[in-house]
């Protein structure tokens, strides 16, 4: 995962993919890139190998004037919709805009998302405090959300993500769980980078 925030443009990215053990059973390579532009144009494109499965689609979504453009490039089908505000993120930028939220636990949040051709207005669960163990022997202090996505998209197998993010704040995101057709990922930082502007 990675976001950039250069010359007034937010960009964020997040890649998945299999490790060569894993690849030769079930190959998963996975990219999702969101650039916001001067605060109206969210432009997402996804491209998806998992297993037999390949998709490669994206949308704009034009906030002040209410309305999202969708195209899938592999079959040439496109649409235009109404998005009813002018809040709507993708999965991926709405999960950074998330961590400057007020969490509490116990404290639905709603965020307003376009994934998978659709508006879905989706509520995320700030479920609990814990304390978790990362690699190389480190223990955090985290707040685990639980997003309760409506659309296939990403993570298109299931819809079910639990995200852990630091009970601090920088709200880092520390571990992240989700399911695929051979069972359930679990993927943890290792390292991080920031470059303060």
């Amino acid at each position: 995962m990675e976001a950039t925030n250069e010359n007034g443009g937010f960009r964020t990215t997040l890649r998945i993919a299999s490790n060569d053990v894993i690849s030769s059973i079930y190959p998963v390579d996975d990219l999702v890139e969101t650039r916001m532009i001067n605060g109206n144009y969210l432009l997402t494109k996804i491209r998806q190998k998992e297993g037999n499965f390949r998709a490669d689609f994206g949308f704009t979504l034009m906030l002040r004037e209410h309305k999202a453009f969708w195209v899938d490039r592999l079959t040439g089908r496109y649409n235009y919709q109404p998005i009813p505000d002018n809040d709507v993120l993708d999965v991926v930028s709405a999960f950074y805009f998330l961590r400057m939220r007020d969490l509490e636990v116990g404290k639905d949040i709603l965020l307003n998302l376009y994934d998978s051709n659709e508006y879905a207005p989706t509520t995320v669960q700030v479920l609990r405090r814990e304390k978790i163990s990362l690699p190389g022997a480190r223990e955090v202090d985290t707040l685990v959300l639980h997003p309760l996505l409506k659309t296939a998209g990403v993570f298109r197998h299931t819809g079910d993500i639990t995200i852990w993010l630091t009970d601090d704040r920088f709200r880092v995101p520390v571990r992240i769980q989700t399911s695929i057709a051979l069972g359930e990922i679990t993927v943890e930082l290792v390292a991080a980078e920031s470059t303060q502007e």
